[in-house]
């Protein structure tokens, strides 16, 4: 065979194994919760683009995405398990707080009633050593280590908490951090439980949906 050819050949299947694979998890006006190569990853319109993807249009139902230069609109990604329903899927939705910005949530964390603020931009469940006392979390035996907040560079203690839920959803041996003092000054419901869920925001709710 050709010597180009064979190189034509072998260019075009590096090509195509070179696409990156790419799942929405959750829509927000203006921005998306995707996973790229098993990697999740908040995309918002207008931001650089992450391993080729880049974030075009979004709202509650769908995504306008670049990837490598092709334009392709995705929704949310539908996981079929023969053994569940639609319907039976666990469903929470919760209210925005205009004033503040924010989704607002009551739940537990392992039994312990506490009220919590849906946060995507954080990776893990955060909280302060004052929330963490007040459920009873004994969180000096987790692993002390530096964090990057929206301002600062913080010590953490990182630590698995053995549940957590909102509504009717519960999810076990979830990833959280606990900062000494009195920051963040509401539990952070983040992504170590959210990647859990599908997240859909329309029209001041978002709702939360057992996968």
């Amino acid at each position: 065979m050709n010597r180009m050819l064979v190189m034509g050949v072998v260019l075009i299947s590096l090509s195509a194994v070179a696409a990156p694979d790419v799942r929405v998890q959750g829509l927000f006006p203006g921005a998306a919760v995707l996973i790229i190569d098993g990697e999740r990853h908040l995309l918002k319109v207008g931001r650089k683009p992450v391993k080729g993807v880049s974030v075009l249009e979004a709202d509650a139902h769908s995504a306008l995405l670049s990837i490598d230069g092709k334009q392709q609109r995705l929704t949310l990604s539908r996981e079929v398990n023969s053994s569940f329903t639609q319907a039976e899927r666990k469903q929470v939705r919760v209210s925005l707080d205009h004033e503040s910005g924010s989704y607002p949530v009551y739940g537990a964390i392992n039994g312990r009633s506490i009220q919590m603020v849906v946060d995507t931009g954080a990776t893990m469940v955060a909280m302060s050593s004052q929330q963490a006392q007040a459920i009873g979390l004994d969180y000096s035996k987790g692993t002390l280590r530096p964090i990057t907040t929206a301002s600062d560079q913080v010590m953490a203690f990182e630590l698995r908490l053995d549940r957590v839920s909102i509504g009717g959803i519960e999810r076990r041996n979830i990833r959280a951090v606990v900062v000494e003092g009195s920051y963040p000054t509401v539990v952070l419901l983040g992504m170590s439980f959210l990647q859990h869920l599908r997240m859909q925001e329309q029209e001041g709710v978002l709702l939360l949906e057992e996968k």
